[in-house]
């Protein structure tokens, strides 16, 4: 037998009946969905982000305090840009950690973030007297390309409330393990008699104590019920809450209190902390020199100092390296992690106790002279900073100081230059070490869409945009030189730098940093040279040339194989 359904009444009937229950349900799921707040967002950001008022719902004429939490998911400290619009309806009014109001946002800058830490920042917030009931305050916080939302709807109008309430615990940090004595004063600010319920909602990494006066406790809260006070009256209660023992550092407990329901309400923020603050450190940072030439090492002498009387740990110490310089090593355990940039992680320090961390870095090739290498370290809001200034000095000097380069120089007979006009070169190579040196490979490119050769370098290989040389030997002190001319084309674009560029490699000098071994010459050209310009027979030394430039267009174009 086959079954067939009807859709007659009955079943129209229990359609109509599901529409019915849809139309009711998902409005009100809508609701809760925009008002409620958005705890967390993470993604490729590397951070662990959240923001809320602790409210679903704010009068007009009222106000919000919004906490951003800030958890670094990524190995080390780093610094972090915070930036948080503010709702539609609000005025700013104040935020923690010197965040500024920037039009209609609050922005905080360099915001320092410890592994595996959490980081909070407040902000507080006035709603429109005559903001729209029903309307949806949202507020959004970036940081690093993560976002988190929080929505707060606006219910009703606010009325000048009979009760004023405060709240303080008389601290603005914590460690775990204390305990914090809150302080709550209720006024009648009325001419009438009130009789008030009062409601505190006890921080969730914290365990209650104690509190004053005949009390209900119900897991985190604490209702003193069927109050009264006589106008111009008032009334001071007492909780007392013990931190947990993990409670994690920069995490801000909330205590807020609240009279009649959704009334009048009160909140205090204190912040976890772990260890010594941060003005019980000093920083300071000094260079074993006053100068430096291209190729010397300096080593940089960190002194964190510890003075409070509390084990400093999990300390993390950064330093920026100079412009013009290389890492050479770091004592310590210092790692570098690229960018110019050396840490220390976890670094403990005893009570009233210092810790020397010292980093060695060397000044590259292209370091302009009279150059100021300002190291800089941070720690804890802490920065310190040390200068050396690039000078220069002879041949012999680097020798007795026993640095063992490979000099390379090249120049060229002008610095500006037009159309169909010839520049002339010269390439030079001395053996400073004190070792024999075979089979260095000599390679210079030009741009040939501009440049064509015009006469010299009769020994070298030429395909068209490249010259290479080939040197079997080269003895200590012996110099090695080849000059050559290179044709302007008619063409060239007014404006426009010629870039020519000279590596030398080998086996016996593959030691040496890719910056030592590479040479750029710039020429611009003018269809019409200024009258103050320079001249035309000029020469021009290009060693302090720019080496970084030239070292990118050598990875760009891949025309090297050292």
């Amino acid at each position: 037998m086959r079954t067939v359904t009807r859709f007659g009444t009955p079943a129209r009937h229990a359609l109509a009946n599901v529409r019915l229950v849809l139309a009711h349900v998902v409005p009100v799921l809508v609701i809760l969905m925009t008002a409620a707040p958005t705890l967390a967002h993470h993604g490729r950001g590397g951070v662990f982000l959240s923001l809320s008022d602790g409210r679903e719902t704010v009068p007009s004429g009222g106000s919000l305090v919004y906490v951003i939490s800030i958890r670094n998911l990524e190995s080390g400290f780093r610094d972090v840009d915070v930036r948080m619009r503010l709702p539609q309806y609000t005025n700013f009014i104040a935020a923690s950690n010197n965040g500024m109001e920037v039009g209609n946002d609050v922005r905080w800058e360099n915001v320092a973030l410890s592994e595996n830490a959490v980081r909070t920042l407040t902000v507080n917030v006035s709603v429109n007297p005559y903001a729209p009931m029903d309307q949806l305050l949202t507020a959004e916080v970036e940081v690093e390309g993560e976002r988190a939302l929080d929505s707060t709807r606006v219910l009703e109008r606010a009325t000048v409330s009979p009760l004023s309430i405060t709240v303080t615990d008389g601290r603005e940090t914590v460690e775990p393990k204390e305990e914090l004595d809150y302080r709550i004063r209720v006024k009648n600010v009325g001419d009438e008699y009130r009789t008030y319920r009062l409601r505190a909602n006890m921080p969730e990494d914290a365990n209650f104590v104690s509190a004053t006066g005949e009390h209900i406790r119900r897991n985190g809260t604490i209702e003193w019920k069927n109050k009264e006070l006589a106008p111009g009256a008032s009334e001071e209660y007492g909780v007392t809450v013990r931190v947990d023992d993990d409670a994690a550092g920069f995490y801000a407990l909330r205590f807020s209190v609240s009279a009649n329901g959704a009334g009048e309400r009160a909140t205090d923020l204190t912040y976890v902390h772990q260890g010594p603050m941060a003005h019980d450190f000093d920083l300071s940072v000094k260079a074993d020199t006053a100068t430096a030439a291209p190729g010397d090492e300096i080593t940089y002498t960190i002194t964190l100092e510890n003075e409070s009387a509390i084990l400093a740990t999990n300390v993390h110490v950064a330093n920026a390296l100079p412009p013009y310089t290389e890492y050479v090593d770091s004592t310590e355990g210092g790692l570098f992690v690229g960018g110019g940039e050396v840490r220390w992680d976890d670094i403990t320090v005893s009570p009233n106790d210092k810790r020397v961390l010292m980093v060695t870095t060397r000044v590259r090739r292209d370091a302009p002279g009279g150059f100021q290498l300002v190291n800089s370290a941070f720690v804890k809001d802490h920065r310190a900073f040390a200068s050396v200034e690039v000078g220069s000095r002879s041949l012999a000097k680097r020798r007795e100081t026993g640095n063992q380069e490979v000099l390379l120089r090249k120049t060229a007979d002008r610095a500006e230059v037009q159309p169909g006009d010839t520049v002339s070169y010269t390439v030079y190579i001395r053996n400073t070490t004190e070792r024999v040196l075979h089979n260095l490979e000599v390679k210079d490119r030009f741009d040939d869409r501009y440049l064509s050769l015009a006469g010299g370098a009769e020994d070298a290989f030429w395909n068209g945009s490249e010259m290479q040389w080939v040197i079997p030997e080269l003895q200590p002190g012996d110099v090695w030189q080849r000059n050559y001319s290179l044709l302007v084309g008619n063409d060239v674009p007014q404006g426009i730098s010629l870039q020519n560029v000279i590596s030398v490699g080998g086996a016996d000098i593959a030691f040496l940093s890719l910056s030592e071994r590479v040479q750029t010459t710039d020429v611009a050209v003018f269809k019409k040279l200024p009258p103050t310009g320079a001249g035309m027979d000029g020469i021009f030394v290009a060693l302090s040339g720019l080496l970084g430039m030239g070292q990118l267009f050598l990875q760009r174009r891949k025309m090297f194989g050292i």
